[in-house]
């Protein structure tokens, strides 16, 4: 007859501890995890923001003068993936601000005061939409989100956009003519 005195294996309440531990941890990282995922998301705001004050900064110079087409003077966004919207409403970006100070803000290069060249419909990119939503009830990002101001001086562009899989609502990010980064809206 044998006995069961050599037999290993674990009891019922230890398998209980270990599946508690693991429910523990994952209740504590999994937020966190979205947590670290949208911050790392917003640098796409920041990045896409740096871009577009290095091309605002680099046409002023050679034309002493902003412009309202982001296409037309270097900046479109790149990679498939994009959480934010970014520029300005197409009001402000045309608006009669430029140049002189009396010109259309449509215009991609200068001939002293008055627009030489200006944008072409393909180049009239005045924002660029974004392409998906970390949370899928998100609201949509429309041009009126955009907001932002252009003048012959000074500008501010945003970057409107859903990042938080947690968090209902755009975040918003604004940078102006003096590289000042806000964010005027988060939701994190």
């Amino acid at each position: 007859m044998r006995t069961a005195k050599n037999i290993s294996g674990f009891t019922l309440v230890e398998l209980m501890v270990v599946v508690a531990i693991i429910g523990i941890l994952a209740a504590v990282a999994i937020p966190n995890y979205q947590k670290y995922q949208a911050r790392a998301r917003q640098s796409e705001a920041k990045i896409a923001l740096a871009a577009i004050y290095t091309a605002e900064k680099a046409f002023a110079t050679e034309n002493t003068t902003y412009s309202g087409c982001l296409k037309g003077i270097g900046y479109e966004p790149e990679g498939a993936k994009q959480y934010y919207a970014t520029g300005f409403t197409t009001a402000a970006a045309g608006g009669n601000a430029c140049g002189t100070g009396a010109q259309s803000c449509a215009c991609q290069s200068w001939n002293g005061t008055t627009c030489a060249s200006p944008c072409t419909p393909a180049d009239q990119v005045s924002w660029y939409d974004q392409k998906v939503q970390a949370k899928s009830t998100a609201p949509d990002v429309t041009e009126t989100d955009m907001g932002g101001t252009l003048t012959k001086d000074t500008f501010t562009a945003k970057a409107v956009g859903s990042v938080s899989t947690s968090t209902a609502g755009n975040d918003q990010w604004s940078m102006d003519h003096n590289k000042a980064l806000v964010n005027t809206t988060p939701v994190l």
